[in-house]
């Protein structure tokens, strides 16, 4: 093979590594045991009555994924209250299936640090992070959002 066939095959295989480096997103579906963990998390509300999990078709998941800059809409209804979300796709996102008085829902755990080695297998919760750290119920059925909760932050000691 010439030089410059070579060469040209070198850079078609460097385009096509950075183009998928690019399409890849900081999300991953949990596995149904991480339905019943959605419950209560060390610093935000969690969602209580979880009867279950389910498993979302790639349709599904890829509908949420193209909905996501409708969390931006959302104002968090916890201690901090208020806060919106500019950009979630930027965040890492893990989501779990879950079940809640028989609807079928996905709750959005987000989180901007860098992961743990074990964050595509279990539920990733931090304490004190502030809107770093947020989760939103999405409904699969309706396209919708709802229930923005963000972590709360640690509030410095008062000087003395």
């Amino acid at each position: 093979m010439s030089e410059s066939k070579l060469a040209t095959i070198g850079i078609l295989l460097l385009m096509c590594s950075l183009t998928y480096g690019q399409a890849k997103k900081p999300s991953v579906l949990l596995p149904p045991t991480a339905a019943q963990s959605v419950s209560h998390f060390c610093s935000r509300a969690g969602i209580s009555k979880v009867s279950g999990s389910w498993h979302p078709t790639q349709t599904e998941l890829e509908r949420l994924e193209s909905h996501l800059m409708r969390i931006s809409k959302l104002k968090s209804g916890d201690e901090l209250r208020q806060v919106q979300i500019a950009q979630p796709a930027g965040f890492y996102r893990q989501y779990i299936p879950i079940v809640v008085g028989g609807r079928k829902l996905i709750y959005i755990n987000a989180f901007s640090w860098t992961p743990a080695s074990y964050w595509q297998e279990r539920i990733m919760d931090r304490c004190d992070t502030g809107p770093s750290g947020w989760g939103v119920l999405y409904e699969p059925r309706t396209g919708q959002f709802s229930h923005l909760r963000t972590n709360a932050m640690l509030v410095p000691p008062p000087p003395r």
